[in-house]
């Protein structure tokens, strides 16, 4: 599977499953947010009270093979959603939506893609212009021939 491929598969996926309409979700050098139906909206950062970034991140890669004629290439990788809220309201919001992020891929099997368990990450306010962020990360690895 390319690269592309790959990603186009972790995006739908998201988006598939993706229980919220009320929380806007960028992308990787996307400069809009996603909210609801999957169409890009323009939201003004200053009216956001909750939103998410979305990450994937390869990280390793190997020949899994040894002496194959087309031998098979394991990646490595994570995937990362950065959760914010408005700073003083607690952390209940970011538990409730790591609660709805994890099981779209936490110990999810696609063919030659193997998600593992998801951690949360506790980041706080630090650098976030008054916004209290937790990160969702799931590693992962997927398994390709010739590519």
């Amino acid at each position: 599977m390319s690269f592309e491929a790959f990603r186009e598969t972790i995006i739908t996926e998201f988006l598939n499953n993706w229980n919220t309409t009320t929380t806007p979700v960028k992308f990787d050098n996307l400069g809009a947010y996603i909210k609801g139906t999957g169409a890009v909206e323009s939201v003004v950062d200053g009216e956001l009270t909750e939103f998410i970034h979305f990450y994937i991140r390869e990280t390793t890669s190997e020949q899994a093979d040894i002496g194959a004629t087309n031998p098979r290439i394991r990646r490595r990788g994570r995937i990362i959603a950065q959760l914010f809220i408005e700073e003083g309201i607690g952390t209940d919001r970011l538990r409730q939506l790591a609660d709805l992020f994890s099981p779209i891929f936490q110990r999810k099997q696609f063919p030659g893609i193997q998600f593992r368990s998801a951690t949360l990450v506790d980041v706080g306010p630090e650098g976030n212009e008054g916004f209290y962020q937790m990160n969702v990360v799931i590693d992962y690895y997927r398994d390709n021939v010739g590519f």
